[in-house]
């Protein structure tokens, strides 16, 4: 290789150090040593080259900065960040003008939908899907994979989009990743840093693809008078297979030049574990918290603390709502980004108003703004008044609108232009005032979006708004503030890597998570096979576990029959006995039911409870038994004290659709020609969306978008093969329980061979496993209203949920999921139903009404501050 003797070098694999793999072997500690002695001894740093994660990053800089005076340009980052600095420091190497942007992620997929949405004829295929969530992220993923790994098997679609994206970029001087670590590798082997440095930092080489492990190679080949190497990695601990890693590739490649100089290193201590099992999420995070507090007061420093998770879910966003009505020190970079900040809400849902994309738009934030010149009690007027009441404000906010789009348009300005016009215009810069923070954030985002317009070239203005939210999601917090000091992290594993905490939580350990299941491509097959996947899946895990310098604790839910334990807890943790904690107390005060004088006639509060004339038999409706079986205290807040809450437009389409099923079958109980059934579920369809009932909606264009969403599978359904018989639709029916009455409304009954079928309609989305889903619910009695109509239909034999709608799978739907009666699973699902039954309405009578022990709506529940209250958390405490 041309080194010279005196070259120092050494190769780490710390593979195999540790037996049991769940606590790492030094690799890092041992270069950071290395590189302390380096500077220590009077090594010239700006001639130091390390290349590490990002979650060590500040450590070798501090070494740096502490120990070397005068220092000129550091060379410390991550892998990815070098060959961008290589490639600008370089551009005038290539053919290309040196006036470039490098893109990533989301603004990969703006490019992608960009040339779907002009369904060119190559791409016919693709461009019917651009609309699917997860379409567009599967083919970014598959344009990185084959860029890395050229793939000789392409079909027609994909030759064509590779060709189209490619040509997008170089039109617009635009480089994805993998076109810098292509350009890179020129750079590097033409020998332009043959004697730019003198010692060169590998650590993590585990994550390497294999067009980066090219890059090093050639890199230290190219550098004959080179002093020291030191590379270090662990084969067992790569996790970055979704982007490229090559842990084994990359392994082959240095061990077989490197193997000799591989020094013996001695495990690290291993942390304490322990394993706890809880009822709920919120059971588990208010330990985590607790746990938190006590570790801090006991004298451990925040930042000795961290959380890990899976990803940035339902763990870590309750984690961080709750931490701040707790008092604990908390920072989340991926969780709260900039672009959730309140101010900034306001200003982008001004944006989206000015164009007319009111369905993005937070009127509660945006109405706050300067401009409007209204008082809380004309905000209020507008969000939650009358149609009357509504008015004033209404046309206010229409002359706002109005002068804003004249302001936008009054000159031939650029789109970023454009948004700083708007910034000032509506009063954002005026709030942010002297706020450094805001300001800066501010400043950053005006630079993303000459950045991104730089991407989209000369598009509308409304269109270019649409796709710069979607690419936000990489506009994060973290990188322009900083870490906050004083805090304890919440992160994921993939952000954790390499870092080390005295005190590690990772909670959320349920099958789903660790591991993830595996999925072939819904739109685009992977290369992965199954096995590469769950080799990977357990290497995840064991980089959460050995993050944990001192004592680690591994969580889950136990409560939720529908989630299972990680696996990997036995197969690791076997020997750790899991503890059980109690649940929390819901209830802080004693709570006594009083019944109220009941009116003439018998009845207590509307369709709830009430007599009847048949002897005073008492009844429930099914919609507000499974209310209180989901959430008793949201049963009597909506249900018995009547609170309103505002219907969700998601709610409101479900009983549009119905409606629209409701009239399609009383023409067509049989099924009759396609074109003709077609025909006029379009025209229902139409009028319905139409009428009054549809007057909810919020503006006209969200009616449109959700008519438009709906029609697909509408129409679908009525030129599908289909075979029906009805004999009833929206049945009202009464079912004796004991000594109560159970009422409600059954959708559709069909006459099928054998008996009959009772059919509800679902317009949300189901689960994947959507039989076995079915059976549960009814077994822990969330699901009672298909039982209940079959015992009122005689001679039912079968219960079907009918899945109109699914954004992820459309090609699925519309679907029908269908439990037999005679079924054993089934029977059994339903004797434990009609055990929760009873139990429940004894409750009622008892009047408990505690808050449910897993919230099944927590973020969006209309109630969450009051059972906040109920369970103890002072909201109030900020």
């Amino acid at each position: 290789m041309g080194f010279l003797l005196t070259t120092d070098i050494v190769f780490i694999d710390g593979k195999g150090v540790s037996p049991r793999r769940i606590f790492n072997c030094g690799k890092t500690s041992f270069l950071l040593e290395k590189f302390k002695e380096l500077v220590s001894s009077g090594a010239d740093v700006s001639r130091i080259l390390v290349l590490c994660p990002l979650s060590v990053k500040e450590r070798f800089t501090d070494i740096a900065l502490a120990g070397a005076s005068g220092c000129g340009e550091l060379h410390i980052d991550s892998f990815s960040a070098f060959a961008k600095w290589a490639l600008k420091k370089n551009s005038h190497q290539f053919t290309r003008s040196c006036d470039f942007t490098i893109i990533s992620g989301k603004e990969e997929e703006v490019i992608v939908k960009e040339i779907l949405s002009e369904n060119l004829p190559p791409l016919k295929n693709f461009s019917a899907c651009r609309n699917f969530r997860g379409f567009i992220s599967e083919a970014v993923n598959f344009i990185d994979a084959h860029k890395i790994a050229p793939s000789v098997k392409l079909g027609p679609d994909e030759f064509a989009l590779l060709g189209e994206y490619d040509k997008r970029l170089k039109e617009r001087g635009l480089f994805d990743l993998r076109d810098v670590e292509k350009l890179c590798l020129e750079s590097v082997s033409s020998g332009v840093f043959s004697s730019g440095f003198d010692h060169i930092f590998l650590d993590g080489w585990e994550d390497l693809n294999r067009q980066e492990s090219r890059i090093f190679i050639s890199l230290v080949e190219r550098a004959p008078a080179l002093k020291g190497l030191y590379i270090a990695g662990d084969s067992s601990r790569g996790i970055y297979d979704f982007l490229g890693g090559d842990a084994e590739g990359t392994r082959k490649a240095l061990e077989g030049k490197f193997a000799p100089h591989s020094p013996i290193l001695s495990a690290t201590i291993e942390p304490e574990f322990e394993v706890w099992k809880f009822l709920s999420d919120y059971d588990n995070a208010q330990w985590i918290l607790s746990k938190i507090k006590k570790l801090i007061a006991s004298g451990i420093s925040p930042e000795d603390i961290a959380v890990i998770a899976r990803d940035t879910g339902d763990e870590i966003k309750m984690l961080e709502d709750m931490a701040s009505s707790e008092g604990v020190p908390v920072s989340c970079p991926s969780g709260a980004p900039f672009f959730k900040h309140p101010q900034f809400l306001a200003f982008m849902s001004f944006l989206y108003f000015t164009e007319g994309i009111d369905e993005k738009v937070s009127f509660a934030d945006m109405l706050a703004l300067p401009v409007f010149k209204m008082s809380d009690s004309d905000i209020f007027r507008f969000l939650e008044g009358s149609h009357e009441m509504r008015k004033g404000p209404a046309e206010k906010i229409e002359k706002v609108r109005s002068s804003a789009k004249k302001a936008a348009r009054a000159d031939s300005l650029p789109n970023p232009a454009k948004i700083k016009k708007l910034y000032s215009f509506c009063g954002s810069e005026e709030l942010a005032g002297d706020d450094i923070v805001l300001n800066r954030l501010f400043g950053k985002f005006f630079e993303y979006a000459e950045k991104f317009h730089s991407i989209t070239g000369g598009m509308a203005f409304e269109t270019f708004l649409s796709f710069l939210s979607e690419s936000l999601a990489t506009f994060a917090r973290a990188p322009y503030l900083g870490d906050i000091p004083g805090t304890s992290p919440l992160l994921t594993v993939h952000e954790a890597k390499g870092a080390h905490f005295k005190f590690v939580f990772i909670p959320g350990a349920v099958w789903g998570k660790f591991p993830r299941r595996f999925s072939p491509g819904v739109y685009i097959k992977k290369t992965e096979d199954e096995q590469k996947h769950y080799d990977t899946e357990e290497k995840i895990f064991l980089s959460a576990l050995s993050a944990g310098t001192e004592k680690v604790f591994v969580s889950f839910n136990g409560g939720d029959e529908d989630e299972m334990p990680s696996p990997y807890i036995e197969e690791f943790l076997k020997d750790i006995a899991v503890k059980s904690a109690p649940a929390q107390d819901t209830f802080s005060v004693e709570m006594e039911m009083v019944p109220a004088e009941r009116p003439p006639d018998g009845s207590v509060h509307g369709d709830i409870f009430f007599s009847g004339r048949d002897g005073g038999k008492v009844k429930i409706s099914v919609s507000s038994l499974e209310s209180y079986m989901k959430c008793p205290l949201n049963f009597f807040i909506e249900r018995m004290i009547s609170l309103e809450t505002k219907r969700s437009e998601k709610a409101l389409c479900g009983t549009l659709v119905h409606s629209i099923l409701e009239k399609f079958h009383a023409e067509f109980p049989v099924p009759a020609r396609k074109s003709e059934m077609s025909r006029r579920m379009d025209e229902l369809t139409d009028e319905v969306f139409s009428s009054p009932d549809a007057a909810d909606f919020e503006t006209r264009h969200s009616a449109g978008c959700w008519k438009a969403f709906f029609s697909f599978f509408l129409k679908k359904y009525a030129e599908g093969d289909n075979i029906f018989k009805v004999t009833e639709r929206e049945k009202s029916v009464s079912v004796p329980i004991e000594d109560i009455e159970v009422s409600g409304r059954i959708d559709r009954v069909d006459e099928i061979e054998g008996g009959f079928e009772v059919i509800d309609y679902k317009t949300g989305t189901g689960k994947k496993f959507k039989k076995v889903a079915l059976r549960n619910q009814i077994g822990r009695g969330e699901h009672l209203a298909l039982p209940i109509y079959a015992r009122a239909i005689e001679g039912c034999s079968e219960i079907t949920l009918f899945w109109l709608a699914d954004h992820e799978k459309p090609e699925d739907y519309p679907q029908k999921v269908t439990l037999a009666l005679d079924d054993e699973k089934t029977l059994a699902a339903l004797e434990e139903m009609d055990l929760k039954l009873k139990e429940a309405l004894e409750n009622i009578k008892k009047g408990d009404f505690s808050p449910a022990s897993k919230c099944p709506n927590s973020r969006s529940c209309p109630h969450k501050d009051l059972c906040a209250r109920v369970r103890g958390v002072d909201i109030y405490e900020i």
